[in-house]
């Protein structure tokens, strides 16, 4: 499924500029938790150059959902963009 169907790749593409950016403003977050995050939006980024026919996406849904999970206390901010970020997937057929 085409992902530009559903949302712009330039909306979904500053949607994640805006989850770096807020996670840069955390000091307090351990380095393996932002690699993660970053790993999440980079394999985001990822699929917008190359959409992938096989429906192997629910890692990287899962993987969004742990994410907000362990920040959901400490972290709301970078949760809400998460979970923004999961429910454009979502509206993507994600």
């Amino acid at each position: 499924m085409c992902w530009s169907l559903y949302i712009s790749q330039a909306e979904l593409l500053a949607l994640i500029s805006r989850v770096e950016t807020e996670i840069d403003a955390y000091d307090d977050l351990p380095g393996a938790a932002v690699d993660n995050v970053q790993g999440l939006l980079g394999e985001i980024a990822q699929r917008l150059e190359h959409p992938r026919e096989d429906n192997q996406d629910q890692a990287l849904i899962d993987g969004l959902k742990e994410a907000i999970e362990q920040y959901e206390a400490t972290h709301p901010k970078v949760t809400v963009l998460l979970s923004n970020s999961m429910n454009t997937l979502a509206s993507m057929g994600i």
